[in-house]
């Protein structure tokens, strides 16, 4: 994978470490993901993460380590398959005392309560400790925040929260972004109080809107406002061809490089090789293209603000088809230029 990245003329590998309250690595916090060894909390003898980050420093590759905050278990809500060791599971376990409101249950799966305290303070001990114990070059979040906009979703704490606040409460989608806010303005200072020169970013989706209202990711704030993330990366994983004229790349990207304002956030945009050979939504633009890829990238270079690009995902940017191949030459040469 590194050998392949690097003749493509890429620099860094963005890799999961934490995809549902478990980690990739030895934790003292989180048990070992179910993807190590079949089961959760299960683990090997070697550190799959520490070896990782050998392999990419050694061929000059930056490793950013990703996470997703909130996610305990998707689309199960089973939670027996947890292991004893899982925080929610502990939490669930007493939710009438110390874990009481600190997990949701949801028909589609369990979540981490983003307005409880305790679970700020989990999810970043969790980032200091990847900071703390790896040589990693970044953190990446990408657009897992609030599952829901459903108003039941945290019902009891919004309202003790308008008890307190009375006339000077916030609306529903404020507070919630505020709840955000704090986890994300968290994780950027723990993670520069222990090495500043790690970076954090996030990835959310490409709709600013649905960011702001739906998962409430206060992407407005974090591209115009410093102390939140050293990099905005938006997933525009949208052709030049989309039936929704608002969601085509051109305009995706023009809205973006409006937004990101700060100097201190560099704007990089995430681009979508799993849709090769895809229909999306109608259109076909997708299915016979041999340079889509390398047309967006251009049209990143000539908006004049975008610092990098991020291909999602690994697996079909490296996939052994004619299609991928072309869209790989046709991108070499534009990385290169």
């Amino acid at each position: 994978l590194l050998d392949k990245s690097i003749a493509l003329g890429l620099n860094s590998v963005i890799a999961h470490v934490r995809s549902h309250s478990d980690a990739f690595y030895p934790s003292s916090l989180f048990p070992w993901s179910v993807q190590i060894a079949g089961e959760q909390g299960v683990g090997v003898d070697f550190d799959p993460l520490a070896i990782f980050i050998e392999a990419a420093h050694a061929k000059g590759v930056s490793f950013h380590a990703w996470v997703n905050p909130y996610r305990v278990l998707s689309p199960s809500n089973d939670p027996s398959v947890l292991s004893e060791d899982n925080p929610a599971k502990k939490w669930l376990s007493d939710p009438e005392g110390e874990g009481k409101g600190l997990v949701i249950q949801r028909s589609d799966g369990i979540y981490y309560n983003p307005a409880a305290p305790q679970v700020r303070r989990l999810i970043i001990d969790g980032v200091r400790e990847i900071v703390e114990n790896y040589d990693v070059d970044g953190v990446h979040f990408d657009d897992y925040f609030y599952p829901t906009d459903n108003e039941d979703f945290d019902r009891e704490d919004y309202a003790a929260y308008q008890a307190e606040a009375g006339d000077a409460a916030m609306p529903l989608d404020a507070w919630r972004r505020t709840q955000t806010n704090l986890l994300v303005s968290g994780v950027y200072s723990a993670i520069k109080q222990v090495k500043p020169d790690v970076l954090f970013g996030v990835s959310p989706q490409a709709s600013v809107e649905k960011n702001q209202t739906g998962c409430f990711a206060d992407v407005e704030r974090w591209a115009s406002e410093e102390g939140y993330v050293d990099y905005i990366c938006p997933q525009l994983y949208f052709g030049y061809e989309y039936p929704q004229e608002e969601y085509q790349f051109d305009n995706l990207l023009s809205q973006w490089c409006s937004l990101v304002t700060d100097p201190s956030v560099s704007f990089w945009v995430g681009l979508a090789p799993y849709k090769l050979g895809n229909s999306d939504a109608g259109s076909e633009e997708w299915i016979g293209t041999t340079d889509l890829l390398a047309r967006q990238v251009e049209s990143l270079m000539a908006c004049g603000r975008c610092e990098g690009v991020v291909f999602y995902n690994a697996s079909t940017l490296f996939a052994d088809t004619e299609q991928a191949a072309a869209e790989r030459e046709s991108l070499t040469k534009t990385l290169s230029e």
